[in-house]
């Protein structure tokens, strides 16, 4: 279309492409990760709808035929549903009234006690919290029944999959450009704990292998049935072990993939651009609660929740879950304004639960705020505020580096605070004010993104060619993020490297092979850049008969420096390219 109509060139903005339909679930290979090519899409993506945007609005007159519109206006409207008509037509009446200024609870949490615990779990215990034998059962069966659907003759048991999960958790922090030289001779890349804990091909079968759901038995709806028991399982493990905390955030989570699949997404300036997308519910300091991949429309979210859109309903299914295990308790929801609507706000009201969060001006009915560039060319400081007269809540729009507005059904303007900026203008520091609900939302707000930063600190480097391996391991450095938040609030002080570590230890240590008599071939490469140096080379007698690295008859003498078994006759040729 670009190509054939000059006009419709001149005008267009940029093409959308839409998710691909469900077709199929699919266990093949997602292909190069590294290779991400507009000219190389796979064919479900190829059969996907597109759209041209343009920068004004297309007459009907313009297409020839109906095959020629734009896809936008050939879908069907849904019909109207009375309760979201409603909520959308709502207009609300305002008046300039601040809320009741809250009982500060002193947010700080509770003082450690730095004496070491002699009852104190381990780290590895606190990991087994999530990755329980429960589950690891599960890994197993699920392992040994797909190879056994691929006629592959490999069987797996508990013991090598928790050494699988040790080399995983290891390759966070001890990184290799190919996890093959885990188990290669050489001296600057073998590792000892590794190699003897668990075999290579081993490791490689049960990488490509790895399941846990029967593939016959997989639900067409959701994009991910394949994971989806793990994903339930920590879920539920993460509410089991939690504790009670007032304050929490619901944001969204980036997991890195760069292969092929219809529910991977393009974030522009994130730190993480491409891969999965994931809803997530944690507390302030950051332990993960709940999540939930995002799949489009088919979404897991409840059905109850899906007049009020993805966003409003993310944050009420995260409340619903943290209400069927504290039925009583005062909790505090915050959120940015992806998230928030004023129906959004009277819903959790409802549910008993306060909640803060970043709006839109465009979804505030009946805007009563001063005008964006009106407050702009106030001081610096400056706020304007207004609440819905029969409800408790308000809107506070403030001018900071930007203008910056807020919605909450708790916290109002008062108590004022002043907090310190540089201005420009003067060329020095100065105090201006800010509302109540500002602070509250600025202490509180980053847990997400705390665990994204936990994450990301030692995250698994091993990647594999299954499209939800990526999803594997990060629950695997999501739970050990959760194990060392349960640590810290149980008076420990380790920090999460030498956690993370422990683990690790352990799990290659308590979980390794039978010993083995016979050994691998020698490496070509070992000793390369000595062999022909023509330094120190000296012959030496060795107490054990070993095969001569020349002519390969026994021996028992050996090259010092080479640390090789040679004869005599042998030593100069050995030495000499």
């Amino acid at each position: 279309m670009l190509e054939d109509d000059d006009e419709i060139l001149e005008n267009a903005t940029g093409i959308t492409i839409f998710p691909p339909e469900n077709e199929e679930v699919t266990d093949e290979d997602s292909g190069d990760e590294n290779v991400v090519d507009i000219n190389d899409l796979p064919g479900l993506q190829l059969r996907a709808p597109a759209e041209i945007n343009l920068n004004r609005r297309v007459d009907d007159s313009d297409f020839s035929s109906d095959d020629d519109l734009p896809i936008a206006q050939l879908i069907p409207e849904k019909p109207a549903d009375k309760n979201l008509s409603a909520k959308k037509q709502k207009r609300y009446n305002w008046t300039k009234e601040d809320l009741p200024p809250p009982i500060i609870s002193d947010m700080a949490a509770d003082p450690i006690d730095l004496r070491v615990n002699e009852n104190m779990k381990s780290p590895l215990d606190f990991f087994e919290c999530f990755f329980d034998e429960e589950l690891i059962d599960i890994i197993v069966e699920e392992t040994n029944r797909y190879a056994a659907q691929k006629n592959r003759s490999q069987r797996v048991n508990k013991t090598e999959i928790k050494a699988f999960l040790g080399v995983l958790i290891l390759s966070g922090y001890v990184c290799v450009p190919r996890r093959r030289m885990f188990w290669e001779r050489e001296n600057d890349s073998h590792n000892v704990l590794v190699a003897e804990c668990i075999t290579r091909d081993k490791f490689e079968f049960i990488l490509s292998n790895i399941h846990v759901k029967n593939n016959e038995d997989l639900d067409i709806a959701d994009r991910f049935s394949k994971v989806r028991p793990l994903f339930d399982h920590l879920n539920r493990k993460f509410m089991e072990n939690n504790q009670m905390e007032e304050m929490h955030c619901v944001d969204e989570a980036m997991v890195p993939y760069f292969g092929r699949h219809g529910c991977k997404q393009f974030l522009r300036g994130k730190p993480i651009r491409y891969g999965y997308k994931l809803w997530v519910g944690s507390t302030r300091l950051g332990f993960v609660n709940w999540f939930e991949p995002y799949q489009g429309a088919s979404t897991n979210i409840s059905v109850t929740y899906s007049n009020y859109g993805v966003g409003a309903a993310v944050v009420l299914e995260y409340a619903e879950t943290l209400r069927k295990k504290w039925r009583d308790e005062k909790m505090h929801i915050f959120f940015d304004n992806f998230f928030t609507t004023i129906p959004l706000m009277e819903k959790l009201t409802d549910m008993g639960f306060q909640a803060t969060g970043t709006i839109r001006e465009n979804r505030v009915s009946g805007n009563p705020l001063l005008d964006s560039k009106v407050l702009k060319k106030q001081d610096r400081g400056s706020f304007d505020f207004a609440k819905i007269t029969d409800h408790n809540i308000i809107v506070v729009k403030w001018n900071d580096n930007n203008l910056v507005c807020l919605c909450s059904n708790n916290s109002g303007v008062n108590p004022i605070c002043n907090v310190r900026r540089f201005s420009r203008k003067e060329g020095k520091h100065i105090q201006i004010q800010q509302p109540h609900l500002v602070r509250l939302y600025n202490a509180n707000m980053g847990g997400v993104d705390r665990s994204d930063q936990n994450i990301g600190l030692y995250r698994t480097s091993i990647r594999g060619k299954k499209w939800y391996f990526p999803l594997i391991t990060h629950c695997v450095d999501l739970a050990i993020q959760n194990a060392w938040h349960l640590h810290r609030n149980n008076g420990g002080v380790l920090d999460l490297l030498k956690f993370k570590r422990r683990i690790a230890t352990v799990l290659l240590t308590q979980n390794r092979k039978p010993p083995s008599t016979s050994r691998g071939r020698p490496s070509a490469l070992v000793n390369i850049d000595i062999r022909y140096d023509r330094l120190d080379h000296l012959i030496i007698i060795q107490p054990k008969q070993t095969r001569c690295g020349e002519c390969h008859d026994r021996t028992t003498t050996r090259c010092r420096k080479c640390d090789v078994g040679l004869h005599a006759k042998c030593f100069v040729a050995y030495h000499t390219k």
